[in-house]
C-alpha cells in the first residue's frame, strides 16, 4: 500500500456536475481529492481487506443474534425497551438489508483492524461505487480497482423486490443535508435499475394511516404526502433517533417494509465493539474494547467512543484529540488506542463495503487529524500487481 501523487483531471468540475456530485468541495476545502491515489497489490486486497471484511461481517451477525436474544444486552446497548419486539421480529423474519461499511485501520503490512461498523446509515457510497471508478477508467483504464459495489447494490435491490413483491420504494432522508440527499438519490438509481418505481421524500413527512382498500387493506401503514401507502421504505435516518420517536411504536404493526431493517440498529451501535472482543478475544482483526461507565474512567492507552457516535463525534483520544459530542450518546466504550499510519497526505482509513452480506469494494477517507470526520477527504485507489 502506498500513496502516489497524481495530477487531478482538468475537467473534474464538469465531470462532477454531469453526475450531480455537488460537494467535491466542502466549506471551501477539498473533499473529493484526486491529487493522489492509494495503490494496492491484489494480494493485499484479497488477503487483508476482502477476506477479513467477510469474516468480521459474520462475527457481527453472530453478535447481533446474541444481543437480540438477551434482554440484558439490549438494555446494556441502550436500546429503548419499547423497540425490542420490533427488533426481534425483524430478526426472526430474516428481513434483508442493503449495505454497511466497516472502517478499518490498515497500512499495507499487517492485518486490518476494525475501528467500527457503520451498518445503518453509511455515506460516501456514491464516491466509492461510481465516482472513483470513473476516475480509474479515465486515468488508468488498463488497471483494476476493488469495486463491484454498484452491481451488488442492484442485485440486492432485485432480491428485496422479488422477496416482497413490492413495485414501489420510497427513499427518505433529512433533505436539508446535501450529502444525505445525494446518497439517497444514488440508491434510488440503483433501485430503479432493479425494477422499482421510486419516490423521494423527507423523513419528516412520513405519515401514519389505515388503508381500507388495496394491497394493505385494514392495516396500519406509513404514508407519503399524497397519502399513498409506503410499501418499501429506505430511510437514511439513524435508528437511535427513530426508535425514540413516537411513530416508531407503529413499525411492528405496519405493512411497510423498512430498509435497513430494525435489527441493524444492534450492530450499528458501537457497543458491539466491546461485545465482539468478549466473543472473539485477541482476534487479529479486532481491537481490544470494553464497556465504559464514565469517560473519566478511561484506562491509559484507550480511546473513548460513544455508542451513538457518527462521523467521529464525541471521540476522545486522551491527551491527543477530542471532538464535540452529539446530544444522544447512549453510553461509552473504550477501545485500545490504535492510531492510523500517517502517509504524506494525512491519516487514511479504509471504508470496506458490505452489500447483501458480501464484501464488494472500498473507499479511502483521509484526514489531517487522527479522527475521521464528515469533511475528511475521499481519495481514490487502484490495484497494480
Amino acid at each position: 500500500m502506498k500513496r502516489v501523487a497524481h495530477s487531478p483531471r482538468k475537467t473534474l468540475s464538469e465531470i462532477a456536475e454531469r453526475y450531480g456530485f455537488g460537494f467535491t468541495v466542502i466549506d471551501g476545502k477539498t473533499y473529493w481529492d484526486e491529487s493522489a491515489f492509494y495503490e494496492f497489490t491484489l494480494e493485499q486486497i484479497e488477503r487483508d481487506i476482502e477476506d477479513p471484511t467477510n469474516e468480521i461481517h459474520g462475527m457481527l451477525i453472530a453478535a447481533a443474534e446474541k444481543v437480540i436474544n438477551s434482554d440484558e444486552l439490549l438494555r446494556k446497548f441502550a436500546i429503548p425497551e419499547g423497540s425490542w419486539k420490533t427488533i426481534r421480529e425483524s430478526w426472526e423474519n430474516d428481513e434483508p438489508s442493503i449495505y454497511g461499511r466497516l472502517d478499518l485501520c490498515y497500512n499495507g503490512t499487517g492485518p486490518a483492524k476494525l475501528y467500527e461498523a457503520n451498518y445503518d446509515t453509511p455515506t460516501s457510497l456514491f464516491e466509492a461505487a461510481v465516482f472513483q471508478w470513473d476516475w480509474l477508467e479515465s486515468q488508468f483504464p488498463e488497471l483494476d480497482q476493488y469495486n463491484s459495489i454498484h452491481e451488488h447494490l442492484i442485485g440486492q435491490w432485485n432480491l428485496i423486490r422479488n422477496h416482497y413483491g413490492h413495485k414501489t420504494a420510497h427513499f427518505a432522508a433529512i433533505l436539508d443535508s446535501v450529502e444525505d440527499t445525494f446518497t439517497v438519490e444514488y440508491l434510488m438509481d440503483t433501485a430503479v435499475q432493479a425494477g422499482y418505481e421510486v419516490k423521494l421524500m423527507d423523513v419528516r413527512d412520513i405519515g401514519i394511516g389505515k388503508v381500507k382498500t388495496g394491497l394493505f387493506q385494514n392495516e396500519v401503514v406509513f404514508t407519503d404526502l399524497d397519502d399513498n401507502p409506503i410499501e418499501t421504505l429506505f430511510k437514511l435516518y439513524p435508528y437511535e433517533h427513530l426508535l425514540r420517536e413516537e411513530f416508531s411504536k407503529h413499525i411492528k404493526e405496519a405493512s411497510t417494509q423498512f430498509v435497513e431493517p430494525a435489527w441493524k440498529s444492534v450492530i450499528s451501535n458501537k457497543a458491539v465493539m466491546a461485545l465482539l472482543w468478549e466473543m472473539y478475544p485477541n482476534h487479529e482483526n479486532l481491537i481490544e474494547a470494553y464497556f465504559l461507565d464514565d469517560p473519566k474512567n478511561v484506562r491509559e492507552g484507550f480511546v473513548v467512543k460513544p455508542f451513538f457516535s457518527r462521523e467521529g463525534a464525541g471521540v476522545i483520544i486522551p491527551g491527543v484529540e477530542q471532538t464535540a459530542e452529539e446530544e444522544e450518546h447512549g453510553g461509552y466504550i473504550m477501545q485500545r488506542y490504535t492510531p492510523l499510519t500517517k502517509f504524506e497526505g494525512g491519516y487514511p482509513v479504509i471504508g470496506s463495503w458490505v452489500v447483501g452480506g458480501e464484501a464488494c469494494g472500498m473507499g479511502i477517507r483521509e484526514d489531517d487529524s487522527l479522527i475521521t470526520k464528515n469533511t475528511s477527504r475521499f481519495v481514490p485507489h487502484l490495484i497494480r500487481g
